[in-house]
């Protein structure tokens, strides 16, 4: 263990202990009690019986554990993806801790949370879609959260709604006109698309976006077209 982590890793382990006790009214004093706690936090997350040889990463893992679990701030967070906001990595790994704890459950044997998880991602990653939805969707499923499985459900269609608002805004400042759902509904079936786009079904909405990214794409060509017969 490098000095950097252990002068990190004891003072949280410590702290972590003094908090887990007073919560659940054990004294912090206890040694036998602290080292069943400390053995089981270190085989749940990194399916370990010891830390003697552990690698520093492994080290900072638990390290970065510890200290959340002592409220101390953390200068790097777990990170699942380093497209993910640090608020979705902060989600992931919770809910990626839930469905470690909730497998452990059902098979104990389940290694520790370090290698359980790359191996989860990489099944999630096998569909095609968003990455955060995708392992929010699958380790949802696992943990049986009822959430998340309804937001990732959810989730495409939301993004969908939001995209087609910003092609409709687009359009509307590229042609000088103030368009709004009337123009989808005048361009398409309207008897099929509802009121507005909160009301359009999900299933026509990738129709509506398609239609109005193709518009998009015929003014600023048509814009295009002019600046060229200008110049000539």
């Amino acid at each position: 263990m490098s000095n950097a982590i252990q002068g990190r890793y004891r003072p949280a382990l410590r702290a972590a202990w003094a908090r887990h006790a007073a919560t659940i009214g054990a004294d912090p004093k206890n040694k036998v009690a602290a080292d069943a706690w400390y053995r089981g936090q270190i085989a749940e997350v990194a399916g370990l019986t010891t830390t003697a040889g552990a690698s520093d990463e492994t080290m900072e893992i638990l390290c970065k554990h510890f200290e959340a679990m002592a409220g101390m701030p953390s200068e790097s967070p777990p990170i699942l993806c380093k497209t993910f906001t640090a608020s979705q990595n902060a989600a992931c790994m919770a809910l990626a801790r839930k469905a470690h704890a909730v497998t452990r459950q059902r098979k104990p044997q389940t290694a520790g949370l370090e290698l359980w998880l790359p191996a989860r991602i990489a099944e999630a990653l096998q569909e095609q879609g968003n990455r955060f939805d995708l392992i929010m969707g699958y380790l949802a499923a696992i943990a049986g959260d009822e959430y998340w499985i309804d937001h990732c459900a959810r989730a495409s269609e939301i993004r969908m709604r939001y995209q087609v608002v910003r092609k409709l805004a687009e359009l509307s400042r590229l042609s000088h006109r103030d368009l709004g759902w009337s123009y989808v509904q005048g361009c398409l079936d309207q008897a099929k698309l509802g009121t507005s786009v909160e009301d359009c079904p999900a299933e026509h909405l990738r129709a509506v976006l398609a239609m109005l990214s193709i518009a998009v794409k015929r003014v600023l060509k048509e814009a295009a077209e002019a600046s060229l017969a200008a110049k000539a």
